[in-house]
């Protein structure tokens, strides 16, 4: 089946987020903006749209961890009373592989072998055919930002495996053999797309998940993004893939509108600001700060993905603990000015970074340091230097993360030239938290006592401040739990 008449029938469509394996019972579980932006779209241009998510229950304890689905029997069920047209997947990892698989073989079975089944999200974004040749019941898939490339693919014509071709993202199968075409369109205007179509879920169901980012979340919760991408392209990081390499802003009104539209029709009491680089342009997000003040919002907000250190100053840091921010991340990625630049293309000094956490720590704002171990080129003294450097600066948390090579990113390209991972690297889950490559001389132990270290090294050397923010409520991130687990550390 290669397209779909949209002309003359009404199309419709189920949108299902895919079941997942995941190895903790507490799993982050927010609204889908991505499915919920699709199904906007597709709901604007005609289609009848639907939204299923399985993995909103209780998790099945497994030998392997926690199962997030619900039994087979049922998956069937619901795709029998629903009779969808098309079945459009959201695959955001690789745990989630084997449930994308899973819905869609459910569905061919149950429905019929002709059912279009379509892939998204972060997977076949990032890992591209891979999603096909590891869900043989998957049809077709798209790459990064896709509203309005899937709407037209499926208000078009049926199209010729030879147009194929011109879908925009679009991953597919010719003659046996799976074919990728390039991500050439973003949206630059992202004000003409709707939003986010939360009537369509249980949207009351994932406000009272109680899924916390840095101490936000405990109350009823939604995410917004108020911007797409990031232009400052680091070797590492995958989102230029996703999103684009031009940072893409939505207009400060458009956005109050949906903070609005949350706080006032939804009951939103906190919001995750889930941007890669809210404050990349510091005047649009002193006036979104001013908007939320003028507007008397009530909501507390933080930004769980990092903030732009470059244009920070103390101006924006007080709007933005005025508008209700709770904290901030700022991505340090390594205290070595050398490995962040050299080696991380990360283009940001330590005095930059200082500067920004010296505004939002006097702004009254705890400021989360996200940090990387284990990147290619970094030695012993530079790892020292790292934890000299976020020692020395008044942050209330630092979270730590081992380097993952994604396909098509500079650091990928790079071990695969030194040969230290494979031309088929394909790690079976996509874990932060374990070393996925070795570097040449640096064991895994000791690797992973640089994670301990830098964790114990940070906690000690900031116990007064941390004690002060405990007693005057900022410290929300703190948990019994954590303190355990530093503590077992």
């Amino acid at each position: 089946m290669a397209g779909v008449q949209g002309n003359s029938i009404s199309i419709k469509i189920l949108l299902v987020t895919a079941p997942y394996q995941y190895p903790h019972q507490k799993a982050l579980r927010t609204e889908s903006l991505g499915q919920l932006y699709i199904a906007a779209v597709l709901r604007e241009r005609g289609f009848e749209v639907s939204i299923y998510n399985p993995t909103m229950g209780e998790p099945l304890k497994t030998a392997d961890g926690y199962y997030y689905g619900v039994p087979l029997d049922k998956l069937t069920t619901i795709f029998q009373a629903a009779r969808p047209d098309v079945i459009g997947i959201t695959c955001h990892n690789a745990y989630s592989l084997s449930g994308t698989e899973l819905v869609a073989r459910t569905a061919k079975s149950c429905l019929s072998k002709n059912i279009m089944t379509i892939a998204g999200g972060i997977y076949p974004s990032v890992y591209k055919g891979r999603i096909l040749a590891e869900c043989p019941s998957i049809d077709y898939a798209f790459q990064g930002e896709s509203e309005t490339a899937l709407a037209d693919f499926l208000g078009g014509k049926s199209l010729r495996p030879d147009e194929l071709l011109s879908v925009d993202g679009l991953i597919f199968r010719s003659n046996n053999k799976i074919k990728v075409n390039d991500k050439r369109h973003f949206i630059h205007d992202l004000d003409q797309l709707p939003y986010p179509a939360r009537d369509l879920v249980n949207i009351r169901a994932y406000m009272n998940m109680k899924s916390s980012l840095y101490g936000l979340g405990t109350k009823p919760t939604l995410s917004i993004l108020t911007s797409r991408s990031c232009p400052n392209q680091c070797r590492f990081c995958n989102m230029w893939l996703i999103h684009g390499d031009t940072w893409r802003p939505r207009s400060p009104r458009n956005v109050i509108g949906e903070f609005e539209l949350m706080v006032k029709k939804y009951g939103a009491e906190h919001i995750f600001v889930m941007d890669d680089n809210f404050t990349y342009d510091p005047e649009r997000a002193k006036t979104i700060c001013e908007e939320i003040i003028r507007g008397r919002l009530r909501f507390r907000w933080n930004t769980p993905h990092g903030i732009s250190v470059k244009k920070m100053d103390f101006e924006l840091a007080r709007l933005m603990k005025k508008a209700g921010c709770l904290n901030v991340c700022v991505g340090i990625e390594s205290g070595s000015e050398w490995v962040r630049n050299e080696l991380m293309g990360k283009d940001i000094s330590n005095q930059q970074i200082t500067h920004a956490v010296t505004c939002l720590n006097k702004a009254g704002l705890p400021v989360c340091g996200l940090m990387l171990l284990g990147y290619p080129g970094e030695t012993e003294d530079h790892f020292k230097e790292s934890m000299a450097f976020v020692n020395g600066l008044p942050l209330s948390l630092i979270t730590a993360s081992f380097v993952f090579p994604f396909p098509g990113t500079r650091l990928y390209d790079q071990l695969r030239e030194e040969g230290i991972i494979a031309h088929d690297f394909n790690p079976p889950l996509d874990d932060y938290l374990e070393p996925v490559f070795l570097l040449p001389g640096l064991q895994r132990n000791r690797l992973k006592q640089r994670y301990q270290r830098l964790l114990m090294g940070f906690y000690l050397s900031h116990i007064g401040q941390i004690a002060k923010e405990m007693i005057l409520g900022r410290a929300k991130w703190i948990t019994g739990k954590g303190i355990r687990r530093l503590l077992g550390s």
